[in-house]
């Protein structure tokens, strides 16, 4: 009798927390919310102070910035309960920008990846969405070719790519960490 009443307490607790997961996510379509923040650095801004902002809202964020449309670029997202100004993200940044003339996003999601871990797996979908129109954007705008993306995901950031690649069936590469 008392394991027959634990599996039910168990089954309406995951019906419940089921329904609550479901909302959450239908609930995210806020952009503003998160406020996604995509830093440029190249070799000619290589200093952590000196990033420049682009936005596919912004044509002049992106035509007068010092993003180079003939080099690879390379996209990292942080994961959950972080920002965009991890170290390990300033590393990672420096360590690319030795190795080769890249331009390096780095993606700022730390408004919408906090707790509750629902609602930031929920947001992954609006940041792989936004990181999709900024593609298009340099596409249309600059001359970049999808192709020469790869974008490196850690945690959730790594999910973020995958939403990213459905939506650009043509994007490079994808690396989650």
């Amino acid at each position: 009798m008392a394991l027959k009443m634990i599996i039910i307490l168990l089954a309406i607790a995951n019906l419940v927390s089921g329904k609550a997961v479901r909302k959450e996510r239908e609930a995210v379509t806020d952009y503003d919310s998160i406020k996604t923040t995509f830093r440029l650095f190249t070799r000619n801004n290589v200093n952590n102070d000196r990033y420049q902002i682009l936005s596919a809202n912004d044509s002049s964020s992106l035509s007068k910035s010092f993003f180079n449309s003939s080099t690879p670029k390379e996209m990292v997202v942080h994961g959950f309960l972080e920002n965009g100004l991890m170290k390990w993200l300033k590393n990672m940044k420096d360590e690319l920008l030795k190795a080769g003339d890249f331009n390096v996003i780095l993606i700022d999601w730390g408004k919408g990846s906090g707790l509750p871990y629902t609602q930031a797996t929920a947001n992954t979908r609006v940041v792989g969405a936004e990181i999709t129109k900024l593609i298009n954007a340099l596409k249309e705008q600059v001359g970049s070719n999808p192709e020469d993306f790869h974008i490196i995901g850690q945690s959730l950031g790594a999910h973020i790519g995958g939403y990213a690649g459905t939506r650009l069936p043509n994007l490079g590469r994808i690396t989650d960490l």
